[in-house]
């Protein structure tokens, strides 16, 4: 007996109905679908079948360096798919304008990373035109870059090593959402050119949910060290935490902002040799919180130029050398709350201009007898009157325990990064 027969029922053309085929099974076939076994062999064959289709669809790992299969960071963002991560050696690529592929998702991104026991790569081009950036995310999504030295222009950039949300830049413009730079080393352009930054975050279009963490930045003295503009209401989210800037025009500039709530942090960095401020703040409702300011900026250690409002400056410890002064609120509208800082050495502790300010001003700016501060140690020493004396019976100033890149985990915090767009 045949162990199964098909029947195909057909009638005639130009009939209103067309039977489809039918299958009928023999009594042997029927009786050995009935047992048990036959239906677990069938269920493991689809377990399997499945999983291995997601195995398939996995994101790929690509490797770029010497004696790797890419010899170049461009060919392997070119033979990458969104989600893939590309591992880079160590090595110097002089390469420019490179424009990563989005990722799927927030969970799913497209990574460019360091390899594990290696030397960070050296990534950056010796000549760049106006506006060219090393690494052009504008107009991409769900991006990490970890691990890795990026070097900006060396000739009159204005873009500087990455740059993110912008519409004027070489090789396209666009918003950018779900990007994070961590455990990176960035450097800007040697030539001071206005507005140049070494990350560039924003100008034309929007950004979400960015993340700076556990990075050492330099602005070569003519640069800014991370440049924000926020205009409408597509920006929210950013999160500047546990970094290192150095020889930078201005630390972190906020400019062209507005008085919308964009959940923006910036927490646990040391800042030091500002030229001219530590923070430039233009934006309301920034958070600046436990941060280390050692500068000698010719203006201030937070100032503004329009100003900003509702803004919070909450237990940092600033040290500065005789600049103008330690805040400057001569734009800020009201709303904007200062407590439990440690303000050491300005000429002028805080300038209003012809604006005030609202929220507490319990803050130190005695002597708090610092551990070392010539050696940058600002560890309160035995007896000084800044410990456990702020307004949360905690020490004024910063906790140097959580400051700085040497106490930021490679993995980034679970702390809030913002939303989260898919």
């Amino acid at each position: 007996m045949r162990p199964y027969e098909i029947k195909i029922k057909m009638k005639k053309q130009n009939t209103k109905r067309q039977d489809l085929p039918s299958l009928r099974f023999s009594p042997s076939l029927k009786k050995l679908w009935r047992t048990r076994k036959f239906k677990t062999i069938l269920i493991l064959i689809i377990f399997f079948s499945f999983f291995g289709l997601v195995e398939n669809s996995q994101a790929a790992e690509l490797h770029v360096g010497s004696g790797q299969t890419y010899s170049t960071i461009a060919s392997a963002i070119t033979a990458s798919s969104s989600g893939d991560t590309i591992y880079i050696h160590e090595g110097t690529y002089n390469e420019k304008s490179l424009v990563p592929k989005s990722g799927t998702d927030n969970a799913n991104r497209t990574t460019l990373i360091r390899v594990t026991g290696e030397n960070k790569p050296v990534i950056g081009a010796a000549s760049y035109s106006d506006r060219e950036a090393t690494f052009n995310l504008n107009g991409h999504d769900n991006i990490t870059l970890d691990g890795l030295v990026i070097n900006g222009s060396y000739g009159g950039n204005y873009d500087g090593a990455v740059v993110m949300g912008a519409s004027d830049t070489v090789g396209g413009g666009g918003s950018s959402n779900n990007i994070t730079v961590q455990n990176c080393d960035l450097t800007a352009s040697s030539v001071n050119v206005s507005q140049a930054s070494t990350i560039r975050i924003g100008a034309g279009n929007s950004w979400i949910n960015v993340l700076i963490y556990n990075c050492n930045i330099d602005g070569n003295f003519v640069c800014a060290g991370v440049r924000v503009n926020a205009t409408g209401a597509g920006s929210i989210g950013l999160n500047v935490l546990n970094n290192k800037f150095i020889n930078s025009h201005i630390a972190v500039a906020f400019k062209w902002g507005d008085d919308i709530n964009r959940d923006i942090n910036v927490e646990n960095n040391i800042i030091q040799d500002s030229t001219q401020r530590s923070f430039t703040v233009d934006q309301s409702y920034v958070s600046i919180t436990n941060n280390v300011i050692d500068t000698m900026a010719s203006e201030s250690a937070i100032g503004e130029n329009w100003g900003g409002a509702n803004c919070t400056i909450i237990h940092n410890t600033i040290y500065v050398g005789g600049i103008t002064s330690a805040l400057s609120f001569r734009g800020f509208s009201n709303d904007n709350v200062y407590y439990d800082n440690i303000f050491y050495n300005p000429s002028t502790i805080i300038d209003y201009g012809s604006n005030n300010t609202t929220g507490g001003h319990d803050n130190y700016s005695a002597d708090p007898t610092f551990t070392d501060a010539t050696s940058h140690d600002f560890t309160l020493a035995t007896g000084s009157g800044a410990i456990g004396t702020a307004s949360d019976s905690e020490d004024y100033g910063a906790d140097l325990s959580l400051v700085g890149i040497d106490a930021g985990d490679e993995t980034p915090p679970s702390y809030p990064i913002g939303l989260s767009v898919e």
